[in-house]
């Protein structure tokens, strides 16, 4: 199991459709959650992913400093339906907190995790900074690593 992380400018375009069509078949089709998926990051963003017979089954988007926040951050964490309860969630985050050390030099992350997802966030060693807060109609809460 490889990830690989590519700048925008680095996709190929049958990447970019292969992250696009999964995270709208996660966020909007399976949580129905009526966002706009073009939010102006992505080419900001270094895009880690894992791929397996031509589908990209697990994906995160990692943004340096001074995007969306202060700090370094992550996002739109997702692995495919048929692709979950293999660890994958586990190795991506890993791979984020990684690369962000590797390509920013930077020990403090900040990111926005669905509500549900803070005791995995934890393990990971995110503490909570914020109360939940409505994010597209499903509850947030900031959550950093120092």
């Amino acid at each position: 199991m490889k990830f690989k992380i590519k700048k925008f400018d680095e996709l190929s375009l049958v990447e970019l459709y292969g992250i696009i069509k999964m995270r709208e078949e996660v966020f909007i089709l399976e949580q129905h959650c009526l966002y706009p998926e073009c939010d102006g990051y992505d080419t900001e963003a270094v895009h880690l992913f894992l791929v397996e017979e031509e589908r990209i089954i697990a994906y995160a988007r990692i943004l340096p400093p001074g995007i969306k926040s202060d700090e370094s951050s992550f996002g739109r964490v997702a692995v495919e339906k048929e692709s979950r309860g293999k660890g994958l969630a586990n190795e991506l985050i890993k791979n984020c907190i990684k690369y962000i050390k590797v390509l920013y030099h930077e020990d403090i992350i900040k990111i926005s995790a669905q509500a549900y997802l803070v005791p995995f966030y934890e393990r990971f060693g995110f503490k909570k900074v914020s109360g939940e807060y409505l994010d597209f109609e499903i509850p947030h809460i900031d959550m950093v690593k120092e």
